[in-house]
């Protein structure tokens, strides 16, 4: 009764062994197993496809020797962080397939203690190439773009911007990315503008008007439409309406000189439109 009970345990093992040797192999996504100096001990089906090498090839040679040029530097910096701590580590990376081709991948790493003195590193490997060109797309659209484009945070600190938006601040990318909205916005609108700020983070839309303050001194007036992207991400669309509100505020002006003047004369002044009806009368009139 015992050996039967070895036994069937035995094949209920190896039942469990096969099916999780089939489900790591035939993955849809690629899993690896790095020796702590980075050559490969282990690689799923995925990972043999997407380098172009049998899998059977892959075992003992450097993960390096599929990183291309350019993303050595940050490969290097990646192994000597996740084995450094037990934390689980991610970055992209272009890699070179065998037959010359390369792919965008996404790699999450982690250190685990393994039967040989040197450790292992694990890997999940991620092909994202049609989601960096599906970025690239975005990015040259958003770049080509007339309006000005502003992604901000949850503090009102500046991330990103398009060129529109640059040339509409009148900074270069490292500047803007060093800035907050008060120090974009002009003094007297400041406390209003993290108002704003504060609606936003809570409705996650803004429409308002601000005037802004360039470092050459210009203070342009901009329409400002900001939604919520993602958590602690903001876009603000922003358009230059600096002479729509200077013909606004001319128009108010000649308004206030009109009724100024009314006011102050003898003259019956009255105004109507054209059905007949009065819209506006002088003091002398009343």
């Amino acid at each position: 009764m015992q050996r039967e009970e070895l036994e069937r345990t035995h094949v209920a093992l190896e039942i469990s062994r096969d099916r999780y040797v089939d489900l790591y192999a035939s993955a849809p996504v690629g899993y690896l197993s790095l020796s702590a100096d980075g050559r490969i001990q282990d690689a799923n089906l995925t990972v043999s496809a997407l380098l172009g090498v049998e899998r059977g090839r892959l075992r003992g040679r450097g993960f390096g020797n599929f990183v291309a040029p350019e993303s050595v530097p940050r490969w290097v910096r990646l192994l000597s962080t996740v084995r450094a701590d037990a934390e689980r580590h991610s970055c992209d990376l272009l890699l070179r397939r065998e037959d010359g081709a390369t792919i965008d991948a996404r790699l999450i790493c982690q250190f685990s203690d393994s039967t040989d003195a040197e450790g292992a590193v694990r890997v999940v490997l991620t092909d994202v190439t049609e989601q960096k060109h599906a970025e690239a797309k975005v990015r040259t659209y958003v770049d080509l773009a007339p309006a000005a484009l502003l992604v901000l945070d949850g503090q009102g600190r500046f991330v990103d911007g398009n060129p529109a938006a640059l040339t509409l601040l009148g900074v270069d990318a490292t500047t803007l990315r060093s800035m907050t909205i008060v120090d974009a916005v002009a003094p007297p609108g400041r406390e209003e503008a993290l108002r704003g700020l504060e609606t936003l983070r809570a409705t996650g839309r803004l429409e308002k008007d601000h005037q802004l303050l360039r470092p050459d001194g210009r203070r342009p007036w901009v329409a400002v439409r900001a939604v919520r992207i993602a958590n602690d991400r903001y876009m603000a669309f922003c358009m230059d309406v600096t002479e729509q509100r200077q013909t606004l505020d001319a128009l108010q002006a000649s308004e206030q000189r009109f009724r100024d003047v009314a006011a102050s004369t003898d003259v019956y002044i009255f105004e109507m439109d054209a059905k007949g009806v009065i819209t506006f009368i002088s003091e002398a009139v009343e």
